[in-house]
């Protein structure tokens, strides 16, 4: 389980009503009434999520694993 704290209550209000969404789960064939563990993995979201960078460094040779991290992490 990961933790994660937010210490601005309006950022975690923002995630819970922009960010997250309900969705219904229909099993086909399933015995009524059963108990069932469902596991769902996101693995795009809506979100693109960015960083800003200074043109010499990303630029610079000796910055090698700062760009790679970069582009590895971010869109």
């Amino acid at each position: 389980m990961r933790l994660q704290i937010l210490a601005d209550t309006g950022e975690q209000r923002q995630i819970e009503n922009i960010r997250k969404s309900n969705i219904t789960i229909r099993l086909s064939g399933a015995e009524p009434n059963a108990n069932y563990e469902i596991e769902l993995n996101q693995t795009k979201h809506e979100f693109a999520s960015g960083s800003a960078s200074g043109a010499a460094k990303f630029l610079d040779p000796a910055y090698s694993n700062y760009q790679h991290a970069l582009t590895e992490n971010f869109e």
